[in-house]
């Protein structure tokens, strides 16, 4: 635990250093990120305490688990989306971006631990969490850098086009990384 609040003081950190010096300035889009890293290895650590606990509060009260899973999305989805704009300042939005992120990942764990109640499953959203991580190194420079898909018209067609192009990047990644990985372990 002590390791994690290391982490989370560290990211926290990196995200003052990157919002107020002029010289790092240029990465600021990482903080999107410093915060919802901690709190990812800590949600992976202690999964099976947060299943313990997630299942006690939705056996002891169903209905309060369901207000505040609802609370979190609202959260999520509108009410701190509005804030947002009311803030000028990107570097005082960066900031807020940390308990943004909590709610929303507290969410999704509410959201996760009711499909296990039922025994939902899905092969698209076991292999998107396969690929997440090369997803998620590829999307970034794509998204921001080379936008020449992403925010064109018609729109569906455009995303459809942008996330198949991710995914199969993705894909293709994973596939020569893994290949290279077996060829080097092998010599």
């Amino acid at each position: 635990m002590g390791r994690i609040a290391l982490l989370f003081l560290l990211s926290y950190g990196t995200t003052l250093l990157l919002l107020t010096s002029d010289f790092f300035s240029r990465f600021d889009i990482w903080t999107n990120y410093t915060i919802v890293f901690p709190l990812s290895v800590a949600v992976g650590i202690y999964r099976v305490e947060l299943k313990k606990g997630l299942a006690a509060f939705f056996e002891k009260a169903r209905a309060i688990y369901l207000l505040t899973l609802s609370s979190f999305l609202y959260l999520f989805c509108s009410g701190s989306y509005r804030a947002f704009h009311l803030i000028t300042s990107l570097k005082h939005k960066q900031l807020l971006l940390a308990p943004y992120s909590a709610v929303f990942i507290s969410a999704l764990l509410m959201i996760t631990y009711l499909a296990d109640t039922v025994g939902m499953s899905s092969m698209f959203l076991m292999w998107l969490g396969e690929y997440s991580f090369e997803i998620f190194l590829i999307h970034s420079p794509f998204m921001i850098n080379y936008d020449f898909l992403l925010f064109h018209k018609p729109l569906y067609l455009f995303s459809f086009l942008y996330l198949f192009l991710i995914f199969t990047l993705s894909y293709a990644l994973r596939k020569t990384t893994t290949s290279l990985t077996d060829m080097f372990l092998k010599q």
